[in-house]
């Protein structure tokens, strides 16, 4: 099998190899890296060559440093130096030659550019710069990072956005996507905490749900309810960096918990929520603090909030605890100088109040802390060995007022809590219960008991209230974020930094284990070309800790055995396991026993001391029920649900085995992720901006596995898929291709390849549409399913990278036994070629969709332009009816008022009298007479004479039947039939009409005024009659039906003429 393939020199220059520090070829005045004590590797120009003479080996190499100092040293203390400046090199595999010295030197150059991110393979190592760099996390730069595509990666510098990048689009390409986790490293004081809370605020901004990163908008344009998730994910860091950090001697912004939050997304890629997991709070720190140790944030600000000038703006509760606690030095706040509050307490209030927190809350949580400030400062004055009091100091005696007042307890009832301890015996029938007084020193221990039971329980609390807030009860997947206490020592270390580093011992297992030994496994079982890369492996460590009958089984043991602990008697058992190296006898003599780890960054001295009273974790349960009896609702409400039971034997938990239990929890949760590392690298002790201590770095660097990262990542494959997957994912290439080249190769060339010709076989004799099963085709083409799945392979890789990567051996290399590994270059080429062809399908699809809506468009524009129209001439013709009805009626009443003129005139004009020659009888109606409408002249209708006559006779008889009796005088004498037939109209006109058209004849009466069709005996108005009315609310009142309006006065009159 040919291993050294052309792919494999496109990735490793023939100008390229890994140091061998047995082989060094250099010549005189070349500039070489020759190893010193201060500067790990310094640069030197070689002087001389001479032979050995000493232990310095086959050669002794003489060089003279920049500084001008002549060195000698030998073979192995001599490394190639780069001829390209290091400070262009931004990934680590591309140097030339590749060794410590160049990895070191490469570092070092970009720090003094403030370039603080290198690539390390698929890792990026990040140096703490101690400084604020501009524009380095602002949104621009965000915008830059999650808008770049895959074939732009290298017009951008190496960032930590660009491993949230990678982990948020793993999400969005697989179909099944496994929860992705970024884990940030590196010791204490390295810029985790920073590195963190911007991986944070990135991921937030980018899947915002509001944020449309494939548009023309910006960022900043993107607000809304998905703002809503992002600020109360990020307002949870002040708060818990307040509650949960403090300063260290390495470190002015140190985690002192454990921190892992998970962010949950949905299928479309966009924050829902998020839970946050806490480890291991140092509540010790509370009320102890080492030199150069300060205590939680929270305490100074809000020491500092007391000792600055009065704020209007702060509210009335603020103002009143500051001036509670003016004036007053509290124990456990130690000053240190040069370090000032990281943040003031307006800004942690406004977090808290960004989260949901109201101002009842905040008083209630900052009245705790403000207790145990006060709890600290009680003290105790022994009278006896077995027995001691209160202190009659006047501070002590304030001290207590004031933390009773707080806690909501009376100062009785906490003297006799702190001083006295209940003692139980007896079964569950027969219990008794012992009242004992304590020693100054339980004393103490109690009262740091109860401040730390109060910080601890608070801390808890604030966490599951911050999760209320942000949690999601669904979700499909997650991106998890670590950051963990860095690895530390200090002068005395005990329990906290013995769990502290060996948290940090099981991630740089894991890192271990996952990268540099699982990868290198895998290859060689998958039969891979590969030369097998040694490392450091911090098993042998592990083994000692958590063994069997290791150093946590001997410090639980002595917690099991309910004793008076020995420290001496227990380091000597703790030293007893010492079956290797890992565990050492300290080299100085101590007052204080102890034992020496060796862990993979340093060896840390543990002091046993209280080593045993911290990893009990014993809490009374008269400090419980004095907290449950509270007064205060808010502390009452915190210890409802909290107890402690006080186990024997081995039934107790200790603080070792919940540690230990939660962190593997933690691990199972990190197999079954995708894993992504961001090494951070602390530049020098003291952390001072713009300083590097070469040795210390080179130190980090060794110990973290970069150096061996570098070498892995340089000769291995960044991606590696099984057969199925791949196909899976990448077979769509295949035939795009087929269609485009009409069968020829990826480069327009013949298919001669066996490969293709075992394919075209196979796709020959398959049918599109056949019914024979599949297994039987294969068998008859001698393929099996696995061979028939790598040749399906091979041909989209010699589609899409050309022929040559199958003839020049690239099938035998990257083939193996069920997977296929790709370099990543390979892999950004096939998903180029993958993304530009589902583009061009979602185009097609596109269209079609858009032709598919426009023609349904146009439909749907068809059928309402349809009914409009039928709508539009219905309304029209309708209008047209209206207008018509209008019209004729107009006509028809212009046309009776012509009439009626007529008649009136014809009336008024001529008279006749009864068998006048004009009233003639019309045969047409029945034998009736009929009114002509041109009688002779001279001729009258009525006599004067006898018209008065009649009336008067009429009159005399019933004077109120007036009106009916000169109609009826008026039908009987002129022979008019019942006034229906008068001058020129028929029966059928309206009797309005035909009462206007025989009132006419009433002009001469007397006492009788006529007008308009109206008899009446009082005066009618000369002038014209106004009205004023006011217009009716109903919308049709002023409509009368048409057989109201045929009604005449007459008829209305008939009733009450009687």
């Amino acid at each position: 099998m040919d291993q050294s393939t052309p792919v494999r020199r496109k990735r490793k220059p023939d100008n390229i190899e890994t140091e061998n520090p047995h082989k060094v070829s250099i010549q005189c005045g070349q500039q070489i890296y020759i190893r010193s004590n201060h500067h790990g590797w310094e640069t030197a120009v070689l002087k001389d060559v001479r032979s050995a003479t000493s232990s310095h080996g086959n050669k002794v190499f003489v060089a003279e440093t920049m500084s001008g100092e002549e060195l000698v040293c030998g073979q192995e203390d001599v490394l190639h130096c780069s001829s390209v400046p290091l400070s262009s090199s931004e990934c680590l595999s591309d140097l030339a030659p590749l060794n410590e010295a160049t990895v070191l030197h490469c570092l070092w150059e970009r720090f003094k550019l403030d370039c603080i991110y290198t690539k390390a393979g698929s890792t990026v190592v990040a140096v703490n710069p101690f400084k604020d760099i501009p524009d380095l996390y602002s949104l621009n730069t965000v915008e830059a990072y999650c808008t770049r595509h895959s074939n732009q990666q290298e017009s951008r510098a190496p960032h930590i956005y660009e491993i949230a990048k990678e982990a948020h689009s793993s999400l969005q390409q697989d179909s099944l996507p496994r929860g992705q986790c970024i884990i940030v490293s590196g010791e204490s004081g390295a810029g985790k905490t920073v590195s963190a809370k911007h991986l944070l605020r990135y991921l937030t901004v980018v899947a915002n749900p509001l944020t449309d990163l494939h548009q023309d908008r910006k960022l900043s344009e993107c607000t809304g309810k998905g703002k809503a998730i992002e600020r109360r994910i990020l307002d949870s860091n002040p708060i818990l960096e307040a509650f949960g950090n403090a300063v260290t001697p390495r470190n002015n912004n140190s985690s002192r918990f454990g921190k892992f939050i998970q962010l949950q997304i949905q299928r479309s890629g966009h924050v829902q929520g998020a839970v946050i997991q806490t480890y291991l709070l140092e509540k010790t720190r509370v009320v102890h603090q080492g030199s150069g140790d300060c205590n939680f944030h929270i305490f100074y600000q809000l020491c500092g909030a007391s000792c600055s000038a009065p704020d209007t703006e702060q509210p009335g509760w603020v103002c009143q605890l500051k001036a509670l606690l003016q004036g007053h030095s509290f124990n456990i706040v130690p000053r240190k100088e040069g370090v000032t509050e990281r943040k003031s307490l307006q800004t942690t209030l406004e977090a808290m109040s960004d989260i949901g927190l109201s101002d009842h809350l905040q008083q209630s949580v900052l009245k705790v802390i403000t207790a145990i400030l006060f709890l600290c400062n009680v003290d105790f004055t022994a009278e006896d060995e077995d027995f001691s009091h209160l202190s009659s100091q006047s501070a002590t005696c304030e001290a207590t007022v004031q933390c009773c007042q707080l806690l909501g307890v009376s100062a009785d009832t906490l003297e006799q809590v702190l001083l006295h301890r209940s003692i139980e015996s007896g079964g569950s029938k027969r219990r008794s219960v012992f009242v004992k007084p304590v020693s100054i020193a339980d004393a103490r221990s109690r009262r740091d008991c109860l401040a730390m039971l109060l910080y601890s329980r608070l801390f808890d609390w604030l966490v599951d209230f911050l999760n209320q807030q942000i949690k999601s009860e669904g979700h499909s997947s997650m991106i998890g974020l670590l950051d963990i206490y860095g690895f530390e020592t200090f002068d005395i270390n005990s329990l906290e930094q013995l769990c502290i580093n060996y948290a940090n011992e099981k991630l740089q297992q894991h890192y271990v284990r996952h990268f540099l030994g699982d990868l290198q496994t895998e290859y060689e079982a998958e039969r891979i070309p590969w030369q097998h890369i040694d490392y450091d492996d911090n098993q042998v460590c592990l083994d000692v800790l958590e063994g069997r009958a290791g150093v946590f089984g001997v410090l639980n043991e002595e917690v099991y055995l309910s004793r008076k602990s020995n420290p001496r008697s227990l380091g000597e058992r703790v030293l007893d396991i010492n079956s290797n190296t890992a565990i050492k006898r300290p080299k100085t003599f101590s007052t204080h026993p102890g034992f020496v780890i060796q862990h993979y960054a340093e060896n840390v001295r543990y002091d046993l001391e209280q080593i045993t009273t911290k990893n009990k974790d014993n809490i009374p349960m008269e400090l419980v029920r004095l907290l449950q009896q509270s007064s205060n609702s808010f502390l009452s409400h915190l210890f409802e649900e909290f107890h402690t039971v006080e186990m024997s034997g081995r039934k107790r938990k200790t603080v070792l085995t919940k540690f230990k239990v939660s962190l593997d929890g933690l691990l199972s949760t990190l197999k079954s992720c995708d894993v992504h590392y961001i090494r951070c690298i602390k530049p020098n002790r003291d952390s001072q901006p713009g300083h590097v201590e070469p040795a210390f770095v080179l130190q980090q660097l060794k110990a973290n596995g970069i150096l061996e990262t570098v070498e892995i990542c340089r000769r291995g494959y960044s991606t590696r898929l099984p057969y199925w997957e791949f196909l899976q994912r990448y077979g769509l290439l295949i035939g795009e291709e087929e269609r485009r080249t009409d069968g020829s190769g990826g480069k327009g060339e013949d298919v001669s390849d066996p490969v293709e010709i075992l394919l075209q076989k196979q796709q020959s004799a398959t049918p599109r549409r056949s019914t024979t099963p599949q297994r039987v085709l294969r068998r008859r083409t001698g393929l099996s399913s696995l061979d028939h799945t790598r040749k399906c392979c091979a041909v989209v890789l010699s589609r899409v990278l050309g022929p040559e990567f199958v003839k020049n051996g690239g099938v035998q290399d990257q083939f193996g036994k069920n997977k296929i590994f790709l370099l990543q270059q390979q892999f950004e080429t096939l998903e180029a070629a993958r993304n530009d062809l589902r583009a061009r399908y979602a185009l097609i699809l596109q269209k079609t969709w858009c032709r598919y809506r426009q023609r349904k468009r146009r439909q749907a524009v068809r059928v309402i332009w349809e009914a409009w129209k039928m709508y539009t001439q219905r309304r029209c013709l309708a209008q047209q009816h209206a207008a018509a009805r209008c019209i004729q009626r107009g006509v028809q009443g212009w046309l009776a008022k012509c009439r009626l003129r007529d008649a009136v005139k014809a009336i008024k004009t001529r008279t006749t009298v009864s068998g006048s020659s004009w009233l003639t009888e019309s045969p047409g109606q029945g034998g009736k007479r009929k009114l002509c409408p041109n009688p002779p002249d001279g001729q009258l209708l009525f006599s004067s004479t006898h018209l008065g006559e009649s009336v008067s006779s009429k009159e005399n008889q019933n004077p109120k039947r007036d009106l009916p009796s000169i109609w009826e005088s008026l039908s009987e004498n002129s022979g008019i039939d019942d006034g229906a037939k008068s001058v020129g109209y028929e029966l059928t006109e309206p009797p309005s009409k035909r009462l206007k058209l025989t009132c006419s004849t009433y002009n001469n009466l007397h006492d009788i005024h006529i007008g308009d069709g109206v008899i009446t005996r009082r005066k009618i108005p000369v002038g014209g009659i106004r009205f004023h009315t006011r217009e009716s609310v109903l919308k049709n009142a002023h409509v009368v039906h048409k057989r109201e309006l045929e009604r005449g006065i007459t008829d209305c009159l008939m009733d009450d003429l009687d």
